[in-house]
């Protein structure tokens, strides 16, 4: 059971302050949203957020995590709430960045550096730069790597990462936070 969108858009307001100064604006969708036009919920203070419906199937896996069924919408709800914390006058820069890293993969011959920098990038554009930049902090460490271009480094997971706790804040987060409202 998914929860209305104006529960959804209170909790947001409530959370992180009016969409003038901090949440984002929910907008409901039918179907998924490509990366430009998260780009541009980004620079606008808004976030498609996917309503399940007969007319369109959505995929079951969203960020590598399973979200089937209603799961997808709380995915996007997730996305919803990492957005609205992201403070409101980094978001044009952050999006700035992606476009940056964007510029650095028309330079890069390497595929496996290649794919980090789309990963990078689709984060950055997520707002998801500041959970992803203490992901990689805590999780990961940098080895050096040979014959990669300009990209001398790679990210790499420590053994014991807990991708496992992501799953949990970026699934379940969302119902226990709308739960307390």
């Amino acid at each position: 059971m998914v929860p209305t969108l104006g529960l959804m858009q209170t909790f947001l307001v409530t959370k992180f302050g009016s969409q003038a100064t901090q949440a984002i604006n929910i907008h409901p969708v039918l179907g998924i949203s490509s990366l430009e036009n998260i780009k541009e919920n980004g620079l606008t203070g808004s976030r498609d957020l996917v309503l399940r419906s007969p007319l369109v199937k959505l995929p079951e896996i969203a960020d590598d995590f399973a979200a089937p069924g209603d799961l997808f919408t709380y995915h996007d709800f997730y996305h919803a709430m990492v957005a609205s914390s992201t403070p409101l006058s980094l978001r044009p820069s952050l999006i700035a960045l992606a476009d940056t890293v964007s510029q650095l993969e028309l330079h890069c011959n390497n595929q496996q550096v290649l794919s980090q920098l789309k990963r990078i990038q689709e984060r950055i554009i997520d707002l998801e730069a500041i959970e992803f930049m203490l992901e990689m902090a805590t999780h990961s460490h940098l080895t050096e790597r040979k014959n990669t271009g300009p990209f001398l480094v790679k990210l790499s997971p420590k053994p014991n990462s807990i991708r496992s706790g992501r799953l949990v804040l970026h699934m379940t987060l969302p119902k226990l936070m709308l739960l307390r409202t």
